[in-house]
């Protein structure tokens, strides 16, 4: 029996693993030459999002406001300071990239409560103009953490 298998027995059973789910929105303003990271925030400045209960990342939309002519923006999410999901939008690419963070191969990243992510912005090579980043991590807060 696998985990999916296990996971839709137990919701049909009314002990749901998935209790609620999050999106934690995140901006920045970048400049053109490169540099390094910075942290993101969200509406209300926050640069960090703490766990209430055990959560699970899934993945991370990553989006800039206008078209990179040249260049390069990179955004990493980090977990107690370790990167766990990480990404880039370049010239000539699309303006919007989803990582996703697959259940069914194990990328999905367990937080446990109490524990910390953050996200950070950097220009890896030099733009042709500034922008504004937006990130979202996408989050299932969990009854009880699943990984150990």
């Amino acid at each position: 029996m696998g985990r999916e298998y296990r996971r839709n027995i137990k919701n049909q059973y009314g002990r749901p693993s998935v209790i609620g789910r999050d999106v934690w929105e995140l901006s920045a303003s970048v400049g053109q030459a490169p540099g390094g990271a910075a942290s993101m925030s969200d509406r209300l400045g926050s640069t960090t999002y703490l766990a209430g209960s055990d959560v699970r990342l899934l993945g991370v939309m990553v989006q800039a406001t206008g078209t990179i002519g040249i260049g390069r923006i990179g955004v990493e999410v980090q977990l107690a300071g370790s990167t766990v999901a990480s990404g880039n939008l370049y010239a000539g690419g699309p303006m919007s990239k989803y990582i996703k963070l697959a259940i069914e191969t194990d990328e999905d990243v367990p937080v446990a409560s109490g524990a910390a992510l953050t996200a950070n912005v950097s220009v890896e090579q030099g733009l042709d103009a500034g922008q504004a980043i937006r990130a979202s991590l996408s989050l299932d807060l969990l009854e009880f953490q699943e990984k150990v």
